[in-house]
This record gives structure tokens, C-alpha cells and sequence, in this order.
């Protein structure tokens, strides 16, 4: 069974504008605070446990470090919009 909702193929997401990224003024302490917690979690279970242990959902937070590669229109068209289907 899935639970996931039904997407229309008419539906396509919106290329990337620089724009739609708004980064707070406070972003660099927020992710220091977080990282804080983070760690301070980790000693306690550490320290409770004698070994490391999930004390909270494994993907309920976290810091991401990336870089995104915007396609080429002639590639996504090659690719049906996707690089992991085949060429047409």
C-alpha cells in the first residue's frame, strides 16, 4: 500500500531562482546552536549508555553540507527530465 500522495505528471517543479532562498540574519548562530545541541545530546547518551545510541529520530534534524548542479535544458530533455532514466 502506499501512502504517498497521487502526483500529476502535468505538475513540474519550478526550475530554481535565487530568490526563493531567504536566509535569516541569525542562520550562522542558529546551526552553531544546533550543532551544540547535537553534541550535547550525543555526550549524554554516550555518557548513560557507555556506547553510542539514537536519542532522537535519526532524521529529525540535522546540518547538510552540498552542492546542487543544475542540468542542462538539452540534458533534461535527453533525459525525460531525470539523469537516472534512460536517454530517448
Amino acid at each position: 500500500m502506499n501512502d504517498l500522495p497521487a502526483v500529476s505528471r502535468a505538475v513540474r517543479p519550478l526550475p530554481f531562482e535565487p530568490s526563493f532562498e531567504q536566509i535569516p540574519d541569525d542562520e550562522a548562530q542558529t546551526s552553531e546552536e544546533l550543532a551544540k545541541a547535537l553534541h550535547s545530546i550525543m555526550e549524554t547518551t554516550f555518557k548513560d549508555n557507555g556506547h553510542a545510541t539514537r536519542s532522537v529520530h535519526a532524521k529529525a534534524h540535522g546540518l547538510l553540507r552540498g552542492r546542487i548542479t543544475e542540468m542542462s535544458a538539452r540534458f533534461r530533455g535527453e533525459h525525460n527530465g531525470c539523469p537516472i532514466h534512460e536517454p530517448r
